[in-house]
């Protein structure tokens, strides 16, 4: 299980890392979703 997970994203489901720090899992999926082009 995933408690406190940062880095284990792909690993954890979203739900495990939500509970914990959702504005992270947002950041991360976000990051994820659209490619880092500033």
């Amino acid at each position: 299980r995933c408690v406190r997970c940062y880095a284990c994203v792909e690993v954890c489901p979203t739900g495990a890392i939500d509970a914990v720090n959702p504005p992270l899992v947002r950041l991360v999926d976000r990051f994820q979703r659209q490619p880092a082009e500033s």
